[in-house]
């Protein structure tokens, strides 16, 4: 799939249901920018579990479900993103962070594995009036987000929850912003949280910050200059 606009795909009809997902639901979503109405599935994690999804080795569609950390980081986004700043979010699912990173006015690049997502976020912008771009994107064929680097925000909502993959990811991170971008992790404790972050606190200097929901904190990594201009051969570090 290459890269498109959010009007690549139908803005009148919503996007296919996953297999065995009941229906879909709407959701609306206060930001300090406003709210966004979210079409979604409906109770997808029950669903995942309920009919075993993932059991022959497919990747169960974790995506369809509303999580907690997307949810506050994009109440964070919200109010930090000023017009103009270059985003992308990293396995966005549903892609809430990249929607109101978009509403802020930000330019945004929403990548995910799963084409079923991308469906949703192209339609959830159209609905809400936004612009943005969607692209699949595995971490570890970054060709497409490597493109657009350095950016000025990467953003990831709940990506550390198992540990398959996370080398690729913790590989790819510096390489996406120079010395003044910033990343910014939501996490809600998953067991493969601490030791990425701890390998993470080799290339950069970790803050972390508590939301409004106790479960949920935002990490933000700041890529100290010397790491940035070893991994991102765009970056020019001057004295």
């Amino acid at each position: 799939m290459q890269r498109h606009p959010a009007t690549y795909f139908d803005d009148q009809l919503p996007p296919p249901i996953p297999p065995g997902i009941a229906g879909l639901q709407h959701s609306t979503i206060g930001l300090p920018t406003g709210h966004l109405d979210l079409t979604h599935p409906r109770d997808a994690m029950h669903l995942i579990y309920e009919q075993n999804f993932g059991a022959d080795g497919t990747d169960p569609p974790y995506w369809a479900q509303l999580w907690p950390c997307g949810l506050e980081l994009a109440r964070a986004v919200a109010a930090a993103v000023t017009p103009g700043t270059r985003v992308l979010e990293l396995g966005c699912g549903l892609a809430l962070p990249s929607l109101a990173a978009a509403r802020a006015g930000g330019h945004v690049l929403a990548t995910d594995q799963a084409e079923g997502a991308l469906a949703f976020v192209a339609y959830n912008a159209r609905r809400n009036h936004v612009s943005l771009t969607v692209e699949a994107c595995s971490w570890a064929d970054p060709t497409a987000v490597l493109a657009g680097a350095p950016w000025d925000i990467v953003l990831a909502a709940d990506v550390l929850y198992r540990h398959s993959g996370l080398d690729a990811l913790h590989a790819l991170l510096p390489r996406l912003v120079d010395h003044t971008g910033r990343i910014w992790i939501a996490d809600q404790a998953r067991p493969p949280a601490r030791d990425f972050l701890t390998a993470c606190g080799r290339w950069a200097t970790i803050t972390t910050a508590r939301t409004a929901d106790p479960d949920v904190t935002i990490h933000q990594l700041r890529p100290r200059p010397a790491a940035a201009a070893l991994t991102n051969p765009r970056c020019l570090v001057r004295p």
